[in-house]
């Protein structure tokens, strides 16, 4: 693809998706000659593309996310430390790719021809790649394979209608309902182990009192006054009816 073309891709309403004819795009592969490498507002490192197409790009990236916070603490007027210094000297020439890779930023100049791999990004309207993987070309051969290369994926994938067949949709949609449906289940697993763990919390703080109240149940038992003279007077009546259960046995005497 190139840089007219990214400029011509139909973006659906409300989503970042891009399209060439019905081809959705999400990586941009472009070949061309730095025409101007610059940093922006100390933050973002900006680098002109011209690929032959008519129309030049801009391919940016964000420069290294531990250097901003340095920037940031000197101009604050906070003093460095000698290491973080270095760090921040070291950092300096960093980027950080569109899926958060480091690369360095400070090989590409003016004048040399590049590969060029990124997604796709917007700024006041116009659109840019977001890089995420650069590469020097050489050679003028290697130049003009990466040219073919291109010219054949168009002639061959991006010039005819995107289509799947039935089998392919089947497959697409039961690994997207399978997916969810894995979803739903951990949030069900999450949610019962939750459940578990505060019905066991719950208990565990019960079981104390419950331990509690029997040991002040016995306490008042044993040292009740009433105990010791409850336990003689069941004695004494136990021994009123074997007595009287004994007399009643006993034979007749007449005199």
């Amino acid at each position: 693809m190139q840089a007219l073309d990214l400029k011509q891709l139909i973006r659906t309403t409300g989503q970042k998706i891009y399209f060439h004819l019905n081809h959705p795009i999400q990586w941009i592969r472009l070949v061309g000659m730095v025409v101007a490498a610059e940093v922006i507002s100390d933050f973002l490192w900006v680098i002109t593309l011209d690929d032959s197409s008519g129309m030049n790009i801009e391919v940016v990236c964000r420069k290294s996310p531990t250097y901003l916070r340095l920037a940031k603490k000197k101009s604050e007027n906070m003093e460095l430390t000698s290491e973080e210094t270095k760090t921040m000297l070291k950092e300096s020439k960093m980027g950080i790719t569109a899926q958060g890779t480091q690369i360095d930023m400070s090989e590409w100049d003016v004048g040399m021809a590049v590969k060029v791999k990124g997604g796709i990004t917007a700024y006041k309207g116009e659109r840019q790649v977001a890089l995420e993987k650069i590469t020097t070309v050489l050679t003028t051969n290697e130049e003009a394979s990466a040219w073919a290369e291109l010219q054949q994926f168009r002639t061959t994938v991006l010039s005819k209608p995107w289509m799947i067949s039935a089998r392919e949709e089947r497959k697409m949609k039961d690994g997207i309902g399978g997916a969810a449906k894995r979803k739903r289940e951990k949030t069900q697993r999450r949610q019962e182990q939750e459940k578990d763990k505060k019905r066991h919390d719950r208990d565990q703080k019960r079981e104390p009192l419950k331990d509690k109240s029997r040991e002040q149940v016995k306490s008042r038992v044993a040292v009740s006054p009433l105990t010791g003279d409850l336990a003689e007077l069941k004695r004494k009546h136990k021994e009123a009816r074997q007595e009287i259960k004994k007399n009643q046995d006993a034979p007749e005497v007449w005199l």
